[in-house]
């Protein structure tokens, strides 16, 4: 179960690092200094850490790192480089339409299961 909660919060951080990779491609200065997929990888180990040590999972992780993430996303009109970011950092053997469903799919059955665990079991993970 603490391995779950782990890479729930990964997840989560993902998300987040995600979300700081895109704002930073708004200026190519930065852009050209400092690689995304140290952001995103950086993001990704803190909530693997911070995941390791909670005791409960908050489901405001998830509807926080995801709502942020898409504002983003949206405002700036760059859906794509999302999907780019996300096989730039480390998952460079597979196509950017498989990323796109791999992720997706990931964040579809993770609101999926939030949705029942907590609105039918009114549970904690």
């Amino acid at each position: 179960m603490q391995a779950f909660r782990a890479l729930y919060y990964a997840f989560c951080a993902l998300l987040l690092g995600l979300s700081a990779a895109l704002l930073v491609s708004l200026s190519v200065w930065l852009e050209m200094r400092v690689h995304n997929r140290y952001i995103v990888a950086g993001f990704f180990v803190a909530g693997l850490l911070y995941g390791l040590f909670q005791k409960r999972t908050a489901i405001f992780a998830l509807v926080f790192s995801q709502s942020l993430l898409f504002l983003v996303t949206l405002w700036l009109g760059k859906q794509e480089l999302l999907f780019y970011l996300i096989k730039e950092s480390y998952l460079e053997i597979l196509t950017l339409s498989q990323v796109k469903y791999l992720f997706l799919g990931i964040l579809t059955f993770l609101n999926i299961f939030f949705l029942f665990k907590f609105t039918l079991f009114r549970g904690k993970i």
